[in-house]
C-alpha cells in the first residue's frame, strides 16, 4: 500500500492512503506484540524466542519511526508550501 501511495502526486490522498495502512498495521500489530512479549517473559527464554523478539521489536520500531518521519515531512509540505 505504501508503494501505491508513493506514486500518487496529491499529498492529501497520499496522506490518507498511508494513514489507513499505518492504522491497520498498528491496530493489528500492537496486541500481537504485547501478547508475544508477555508470552516470552512468562517462559524460559531460548535463542529462537530471543531472535523472534528482537526481529519483531525492530520491525515495529522501524515502521513506527517511518510513520513519524512520513507525517512530519508530508504535513510540513502540505501546510507550509
Amino acid at each position: 500500500m505504501t508503494r501505491v501511495s508513493d506514486a500518487i502526486e496529491f499529498l492529501s490522498l497520499q496522506l490518507f492512503i498511508k494513514s489507513v495502512s499505518y492504522i491497520i498495521f498498528f491496530y493489528l500489530g500492537t496486541p500481537f506484540l504485547i501478547y508475544w512479549l508477555a508470552y516470552v517473559s512468562a517462559m524460559k527464554l531460548t535463542k529462537v524466542k530471543l531472535t523472534v523478539t528482537i526481529l519483531l521489536v525492530a520491525m515495529y520500531s522501524y515502521i513506527f519511526w517511518d510513520s513519524y518521519f512520513f507525517y512530519k515531512d508530508t504535513l510540513g509540505r502540505l501546510f507550509f508550501s
